[in-house]
């Protein structure tokens, strides 16, 4: 919980897609190939304390996209599907 409602929660969602099939050759015919995602819910804020140290390979860029002094990880989710097949996550709040 933030104190004052000062923080914004980012749906940052940062989708890293791993194809268990080569990636410059299609997979061959009546074959999926899977799909991992990962997805970082982020809070954002103006309270000067920084970025999360579990965030902080994404800190630059994070704080390149939005104009805030403060980021903090919120929720981390794993998930695995094949490919054209829906994958739900629940984001916090």
């Amino acid at each position: 919980m933030l104190s004052g409602g000062c923080g914004k929660l980012l749906a940052a969602a940062v989708f890293t897609m791993a194809v268990t099939s080569p990636v410059l050759a299609a997979p061959p015919v009546g074959t999926q190939s899977n799909v991992n995602l990962h997805v970082d819910s982020v809070v954002a804020s103006d309270t000067h304390e920084g970025v999360d140290n579990r965030l902080a390979s994404m800190g630059p860029r994070l704080q390149s996209l939005f104009n805030y002094t403060t980021y903090r990880l919120i929720s981390h989710q794993d998930g695995q599907t094949q490919m054209g097949t829906l994958l739900v996550f629940n984001l916090p709040g």
